[in-house]
């Protein structure tokens, strides 16, 4: 019996050695484990920042929640990779990607330019490449937005069509035609500028100036009247945007200086009145300038006549947010709000840290799983000997 009871203690014995021997291995052959490399900072803060296209000192500029102006992109900079001598911003959009790469429209050149997120500043788009798909001697693309599909979609004044772009590659294609919009208005002249949103389930609305119309364009690019007629509009050349609701906001200059409400059914009222408007300014309003809400519901006008921004909290309580002294003090120009706004995306919030083992707690674990199974046998074998 004893003996008997010796060979088992030496199989134990010879069992631990095993299992320590097979975690030895395991421990051995994982995969080393380093700490991942921070990112680089972007070379702009794009947190919830408002960017404004400033045609006055031809910069792009960014402003805070707090209302603190700087200067983000430089005409000198969009020069440089336009090859023109100058910069102009009227009627021009700017839009944001999903991680907070820029995309705005610049009329000297005629072309749509990107800002990477490592601050890259480039030629998207060239004025070569929309007029090689309309087939026009010319280009002018103005309003710019993005679908849910991913792709930017922009209104050419010059062929007076919607463009469909890749933000990655540039390639452009005529996304609705000059002609199909024309036949859906009863063959009156349509004029695409700066109006064009994107909306869930690759819907783009877009509105003609000369028709005064709202069009819906499904995905795939079938074009219909959301709304239209004179009333409710009377000038429609000017920027439309999304209220956190889903529903068009679009402004109305010339004469009505009024800005829009209209519902995905088609559906128009009035968002702010002129007459409400002018209490605010004080004066007579000029409605070119861009419009945008924040992720908070607030919303944003950068009227043309005082060069100066308004804010109107959710019970559309007026406020300046920031002057046109403000915007001259550190541009050193005076200001022309004539081009478009939007707000940089805030980056999402980070994932929920999942638990996970350093390697010395693997080694300490696995001991404890190796005595503990030694310990087993040694019981069992106890059991045996009695």
């Amino acid at each position: 019996m004893k003996s008997h009871f010796c060979l088992i203690q030496g199989a134990n014995v010879i069992v631990g050695i095993f299992i320590m021997f097979i975690v030895f291995l395991g421990l051995l052959f994982l995969p080393n484990k380093t700490l991942a490399a921070t990112p680089p900072l972007l070379p702009f803060d794009n947190t919830g920042n408002l960017y404004v296209l400033d045609d006055g000192s031809d910069n792009i500029l960014c402003i805070t929640s707090d209302g603190v102006v700087t200067i983000e992109v430089t005409a000198a900079e969009i020069m440089a990779v336009t090859g023109e001598t100058s910069v102009s911003f009227i009627n021009r959009g700017i839009a944001f990607d999903a991680a907070g790469a820029m995309y705005f429209t610049e009329s000297s050149s005629d072309c749509i330019l990107k800002r990477a997120l490592d601050g890259t500043l480039s030629v998207l788009t060239s004025e070569a490449d929309i007029m090689a798909v309309t087939g026009e001697t010319s280009a002018d693309p103005e309003g710019i937005a993005f679908g849910s599909d991913g792709f930017l979609y922009v209104n050419d004044e010059y062929s007076d069509s919607v463009l469909r772009v890749n933000p990655t590659t540039g390639a452009v294609s005529v996304y609705v035609n000059k002609a199909t919009l024309r036949a859906l208005v009863g063959n009156m002249e349509v004029d695409m500028e700066c109006a064009i949103v994107g909306a869930e389930g690759g819907i783009v609305y877009a509105a003609s100036d000369r028709s005064d119309t709202i069009f819906k364009i499904t995905s795939g690019g079938t074009p219909s009247i959301l709304a239209g007629g004179t009333p409710p509009f009377s000038d429609l050349d000017v920027f439309m945007t999304r209220a956190p609701n889903g529903d068009l906001i679009i402004a109305d200059n010339s004469g009505s200086d009024t800005i829009h409400r209209v519902t995905p059914a088609g559906v128009v009222s009035t968002f702010l009145s002129k007459a409400y408007l002018e209490a605010c300014i004080g004066q007579n309003v000029d409605l070119e300038g861009g419009i945008a809400f924040d992720d908070s519901g607030n919303f944003y006008v950068a009227e043309n006549d005082t060069n100066t921004i308004y804010k109107f909290d959710t019970a559309l309580q007026c406020s300046i947010f920031v002057d046109a002294a403000a915007i001259q003090a550190v541009t050193g120009i005076d200001p022309y709000l004539g081009g478009g706004i939007a707000f940089a995306p805030r980056p999402a919030p980070p994932p929920a840290a999942v638990p996970t083992i350093s390697q010395w707690g693997m080694i300490i674990l696995s001991l404890l799983l190796a005595v503990t199974a030694i310990f087993v046998l040694r019981r069992r074998s106890y059991m045996v000997s009695k």
